[in-house]
């Protein structure tokens, strides 16, 4: 029974970050002045700023759906949320003194590419785990 709950249970951890990562793109693209004090910008220049993350975030996310439909194949994923995380790491780690809001922002994806990451990699993991054959590797192969 889990080896078909499984994939199954994948899909739906996949398709809530996808969901949730398409959210913030579709609303950083709409509402882009929503966005720019949290990411210490203004006028035109900021509220174009953030529509082009939220064109990037689209496209990171266009992964997602190949992933859904085949849950084994999840390994750019995964890489894409790593990097994620460190380049956001990275950048929290050196951000100077004084930017609070910027801080705040930046400390939310890495909270929510954490949480991500965590939920992802233990799906993958149970996933193995459950749908791991005790089957030799070549059955043609006898031993004599």
């Amino acid at each position: 029974m889990q080896k078909k709950i499984a994939p199954w249970i994948v899909r739906l951890v996949f398709l809530a970050v996808f969901a949730v990562n398409m959210y913030v793109a579709v609303m950083f693209f709409i509402h882009p002045e929503n966005y720019t004090n949290l990411y210490e910008l203004s006028g035109v220049s900021g509220n174009y700023a953030i529509a082009g993350m939220g064109i990037t975030f689209a496209m990171w996310n266009m992964t997602y759906p190949a992933v859904i439909a085949a849950p084994k194949k999840f390994g750019a994923i995964i890489a894409q949320q790593i990097v994620g995380l460190v380049g956001e790491s990275w950048l929290l780690y050196s951000l100077p003194a004084g930017h609070n809001n910027l801080h705040q922002g930046i400390a939310q994806f890495i909270a929510f590419d954490a949480t991500a990451l965590a939920l992802m990699l233990t799906v993958i993991i149970w996933l193995r785990f459950t749908t791991k054959s005790n089957k030799p590797a070549n059955p043609s192969h006898k031993k004599s």
